[in-house]
């Protein structure tokens, strides 16, 4: 005797007789349904191969080179502590005698992220964001003219836990730091 099983899309023939009987649609519901859940089983582990390999890391941005200053190591060394001040940057390590001034850690405004950072991306979640930076200043000079460094360490929850800076926070800081230490008398 030969069986028909019924699938919604078509019908197949069961080629072989049933040893007490014709299949019942059941029995074919329920080898479908494992086929089924082993197709399901197959897709989910490629999705997470794939999802897998959409990381890309952050890119490489160049850092930033010493600016110039026209005025004074003093100058330029009282307005950073300054600025780091005024704007209520915690820091960490202030050497004046080595010109080296680093703040802790502070969280980087969640609209900031993409202007200021290459955390890397995913395909399937976007670009990950930066959660806290760190700035590391270094001001050399005499009593005439100076040279100020400025880098960032940014950092992320994503896969790159050290992101790239684009360079922005440092040329900003620049910016202000100049503009504070030309304008002192």
């Amino acid at each position: 005797m030969l069986a028909y099983a019924v699938d919604l899309e078509r019908t197949t023939l069961i080629s072989h007789a049933a040893p007490f009987g014709a299949y019942s649609e059941g029995d074919y519901v329920k080898s479908n349904r494992a086929a089924r859940v082993g197709q399901w089983r197959h897709a989910v582990v490629i999705c997470a191969l794939l999802a897998a390999c959409t990381w890309q890391p952050p890119a490489m941005h160049t850092i930033p080179e010493p600016a110039p200053i026209p005025a004074s190591f003093g100058k330029v060394w009282d307005a950073a502590v300054g600025h780091l001040s005024e704007h209520s940057i915690p820091i960490k390590v202030i050497e004046r005698s080595s010109g080296v001034l680093t703040s802790e850690p502070f969280p980087v405004p969640l609209g900031m992220t993409s202007q200021v950072a290459d955390c890397g991306s995913d395909a399937l979640l976007g670009p990950y964001v930066a959660n806290v930076a760190q700035y590391s200043i270094r001001v050399t000079g005499d009593s005439t003219s100076s040279n100020v460094r400025v880098t960032m360490a940014i950092f992320s929850k994503g896969p790159a836990e050290r992101c790239t800076s684009k360079g922005k926070y440092e040329t900003d800081l620049v910016t202000a730091i100049r503009a504070k230490a030309v304008s002192m008398r």
